[in-house]
């Protein structure tokens, strides 16, 4: 009788073992009775064992949800261009837009660098994690070499820890700062809604009707130009730093037909106070605001997904972030009370065909800045990039976008088309495949009321303008 070693040596002990005392008591008594009654003691062993191999199946992690004692994640960009007239690349967009199309329009460096350690990983004894994410990210001015010129910042530095209420597993705890749930459209990399700051709390709370998360947050007030130093008009007397506070309240993972809902509401306020303005003192009230929206995404359209999404935000709400942001007293009278903003947006990243690929973008925004006088803010945007898979590693993005902007305060409004081709070299995919290497031309217009008020370095007295550059993106 032969036998096969399995890889299972438990089994492999009990069949040779059995085969042993069936070839010994053949030889010793030949008798079909007791030949009989060992065949049948082997299937009870080997029942056995399979019942043995599929409890260890059972009670072994799996894989896919093993965790990691380190990962490593990050984003990148970088890269080369110059302007038609010789000089550094310009990127066009447009005044009043809060975003520009991208592709083949940044003349920047940037990174996010991220490590994250799993303190519990692998580990049966314990069925909670525990997680530390740290963030770096690294930024420049394109062709830029001296170090005044570049920058480091921690956009994240928390912890996060799920499983550890018995009853409800599935629950996490966070505190620290965080890139919270933010939605963005990434053709013209414009965050709708960021509540990105320092706070903490709990995420992935199962009510029936969806999964809730609850937060809080707070951030001191920033100039509306990050650049800025602060000034001191931002210090209130013996109360300190504006600083706004914040209760995102969301409801996600909602069925809908077709896909799924988020819903999110989200009320602050600011403490009030006196500051000074040279020698003038001037009163700053208290404040208070919320925010609404609502994203519907339908997850299987044409190879891929579309969202569409409407906000309303009013007071220290008003845009949809956990910081207070206001322009300086000295331009004029501002009541945060009295913002308001309005948006649609809709977006696609779909692929109808195997060789083709397409993102799009949509922005419709009213805003009132508060200002006594000519509040009125309107910005519309529309783009698209369809991208040719020649090959899996070749392809060509096309990228269209057109911004109409209309401003009370300055009394203009006109719009900017942009336009750009990029060979790139990427890996398989679809429009989110990374890394890409590309190359790309652009060339953008701009109404006259416009000028000088778009790439005005080299195209100031111009109403249009031409970059040509090489760029690589990739994240991971």
């Amino acid at each position: 009788m032969n036998f096969k070693v399995k890889q299972n040596p438990i089994k492999t002990i009990f069949l040779l073992v059995s085969a042993i005392l069936l070839c010994l008591t053949t030889v010793a008594q030949s008798s079909d009775d007791d030949i009989l009654h060992l065949k049948k003691q082997i299937k009870e062993f080997e029942k056995r064992i399979s019942d043995m191999e599929e409890q260890n199946k059972t009670n072994a992690p799996n894989k896919s949800t093993r965790r990691k004692l380190f990962e490593y994640h990050g984003y990148m960009r970088t890269g080369a261009g110059v302007n038609a007239e010789g000089g550094d690349q310009e990127v066009y967009q447009a005044p009043g837009a809060s975003a520009k199309y991208r592709l083949g329009n940044e003349n920047d460096h940037y990174g996010e660098f991220a490590l994250v350690n799993n303190w519990l990983p692998n580990n049966q004894n314990h069925s909670a994690f525990f997680k530390t994410y740290l963030m770096v990210s690294y930024g420049s001015k394109q062709n830029a070499n001296t170090d005044e010129t570049h920058w480091f910042k921690i956009p994240q530095a928390y912890v996060q820890a799920g499983n550890v209420i018995s009853s409800m597993p599935e629950i996490k705890f966070w505190a620290g700062n965080r890139y919270y749930r933010r939605h963005d459209i990434h053709m013209n990399d414009y965050f709708y809604l960021n509540m990105s700051g320092h706070g903490g709390g709990v995420e992935d709370i199962n009510i029936g009707i969806g999964k809730l998360a609850i937060a809080y947050l707070v951030g001191s007030n920033e100039s509306e130009n990050e650049s800025d130093d602060p000034k001191p008009y931002y210090k209130l007397e013996n109360v300190g730093r504006i600083a706004k506070n914040s209760i995102d309240i969301r409801l996600y993972d909602i069925d809908l037909p077709f896909g799924s809902g988020i819903f999110q509401i989200c009320p602050s306020w600011v403490k009030g106070g006196y500051y000074e303005i040279g020698t003038v003192r001037q009163k700053f009230d208290d404040t208070s605001g919320f925010g609404v929206s609502f994203f519907y995404k339908i997850d299987e359209f044409l190879g891929g997904t579309v969202k569409f999404g409407f906000q309303a935000g009013s007071g220290s709400g008003y845009d949809f972030s956990s910081h207070i942001k206001f322009k300086n007293p000295e331009d004029g009278e501002i009541d945060v009370n009295d913002k308001r903003t309005y948006r649609l947006t809709n977006e696609f990243a779909i692929k109808p065909l195997k060789k083709l690929s397409m993102m799009s973008a949509f922005i419709y925004e009213k805003r009132d800045t508060g200002a006594q006088i000519d509040s009125e803010e309107t910005w519309v945007s529309f783009g698209v990039r369809p991208i040719i898979h020649f090959t899996d590693y070749i392809s060509l993005a096309f990228e269209g976008g057109i911004d109409w902007t209309d401003i009370e305060k300055t009394d203009i409004s006109g719009s900017l088309i942009k336009f750009t081709v990029a060979p790139q070299i990427q890996v398989p995919g679809n429009s989110w495949a990374r890394p890409v290497l590309r190359a790309f031309a652009t060339f953008a217009s701009w109404s006259d009321e416009f000028e000088g008020k778009i790439a005005s370095d080299a195209y100031g007295k111009d109403t249009s303008g031409l970059s040509l550059g090489i760029q690589l993106e990739s994240w991971w």
